[in-house]
């Protein structure tokens, strides 16, 4: 009996997001990565991760995220978290716009 043949078809898919949110991002100064940066509050990052507030108080708990103090102000979660990776980079410069 011949063998039968398979063919293998792999689909590979990108998506992307974006997520806007009310009033004007900040960009204070972060003191860990001596530049302005766009801050965001752990709600808006957790919408952005697409995760719970309390895993965004978790990596910031563990590094992975830092947060950016405001004089007088919440504190908020630096958008250039270098250990976040390039997917958070990436989310967050796609709801800031000019």
């Amino acid at each position: 009996m011949p063998r039968k043949r398979y063919t293998e078809i792999r689909i590979e898919t990108h998506e992307t997001r974006r997520i806007r949110f009310p009033g004007k991002p900040l960009a204070p100064y972060c003191e860990q990565c001596r530049q302005h940066v766009w801050a965001f509050r752990p709600d808006q990052v957790s919408a952005l991760l697409q995760t719970t507030v309390e895993d965004v108080y978790r990596m910031i708990d563990t590094k992975r995220l830092h947060l950016v103090r405001i004089v007088g102000g919440p504190r908020l979660v630096c958008g250039s978290s270098p250990s976040q990776g390039p997917d958070f980079a990436r989310a967050t410069k796609s709801t800031v716009k000019e």
